[in-house]
């Protein structure tokens, strides 16, 4: 059953609607009448056209991710500004598709595609270089202050 709302699928040549895989957005249905639209165009088809031409895109059902709690990691880097070798505890956590790292009141992270296999080593080792750039950063803002 399609209702006002819906998303379709072309996925056969429809008259100047040949971009096979475009979503349209069903617009109206009267009649047995089937109206739709996307961003170049609009039409109208039939039930039977509908089956011919276009499949309706089910919403997949996505499940809510829950976080681990936070734990103490220790993260060490080279200041580049006085060469001396600095060492913080930041709090990490992850859900299995996204590892955050805070420090003080910085935040950062790391997320993987939706095909790629979630690592959480490798993303916590890019959620911390992506906090120790905002530390960094922080630290040019208060110097540049002082002129």
């Amino acid at each position: 059953m399609i209702i006002k709302g819906d998303k379709i699928k072309l996925v056969q040549k429809l008259g100047n609607f040949d971009k096979v895989g475009d979503v349209f957005t069903v617009t109206g249905v009267d009649s047995g009448v089937i109206s739709f639209n996307c961003s170049y165009g609009t039409g109208c088809m039939t039930y039977d056209e509908f089956k011919k031409y276009f499949e309706k895109v089910e919403n997949p059902v996505i499940a809510k991710r829950t976080w681990t709690k936070w734990k103490l990691k220790t993260v060490t880097f080279l200041n580049p500004f006085n060469g001396i070798s600095c060492a913080i505890d930041v709090q990490m956590r992850e859900n299995g598709k996204k590892v955050q790292v805070r420090f003080d009141h910085l935040r950062a992270e790391a997320s993987c595609y939706k095909d790629d296999k979630f690592d959480v080593s490798k993303g916590f080792d890019l959620a911390k270089r992506r906090l120790v750039i905002k530390l960094l950063d922080n630290e040019v803002k208060e110097y540049a202050k002082g002129f």
